[in-house]
């Protein structure tokens, strides 16, 4: 979902999350790169306001990263998946420790990517 909104030519639902597209199979890629055709993958894979609401979400847990990101010392990712906040932030992210629970394999295949 990241990916696609990465690839949004409308700021209103793009997202600063340059790591996503990586995670992506190159079929993929090749789609969300084309408007109208991301455009029928959204109406096809995502209920009505869902897209908006995950976009809007993430943009609010960013935002909190940004304001905060000097006084937080331990972050807690839980079904981290492939989320990339964790590489995104790492420049700023005054962070001793941080820890990402996720499904095995998503370690494997996000660490192949990276």
């Amino acid at each position: 979902m990241q990916a696609l909104s990465f690839q949004e030519d409308d700021d209103l639902y793009k997202s600063d999350d340059y790591i996503a597209p990586i995670f992506l199979p190159f079929f993929f890629k090749m789609i969300l790169k084309v408007s109208f055709l991301r455009k029928q993958f959204k109406k096809i894979f995502f209920n009505s306001g869902m897209y908006q609401y995950i976009i809007g979400r993430t943009e609010v847990i960013d935002e909190f990263f940004d304001k905060f990101a000097k006084d937080i010392e331990q972050i807690l990712i839980f079904g981290a998946g492939f989320d990339s906040r964790a590489i995104r932030f790492k420049d700023y992210l005054k962070v001793d420790l941080l820890y990402q629970n996720r499904r095995s394999n998503c370690g494997a295949k996000r660490k192949k990517k990276i």
